[in-house]
């Protein structure tokens, strides 16, 4: 097993073009991806007004696609 393994490292050490190879990933948007998201807030559980009113402007400091009904 130490006989095999010896190759396997001296081409992980060195610069093989094998792996120094890329693959490009290319982002495909889907229907909806730039849609708002609604979302239903809803104190309640030990969640007051203070933290609901947190969430909404953490997630409006964050730019997020959502918008907060009540």
């Amino acid at each position: 097993m130490a006989r095999r393994s010896v190759p396997v490292l001296k081409l992980l050490l060195s610069n093989s073009p094998i792996l120094n190879q890329t693959r490009s990933v290319t982002y495909m948007p889907r229907p909806g991806d730039g849609a708002p998201l609604a979302v239903m807030l809803i104190p309640g559980d030990m969640i007051g007004p203070l933290v609901t009113g947190v969430v909404e402007q953490v997630m409006e400091a964050m730019h997020a696609l959502v918008y907060f009904e009540r």
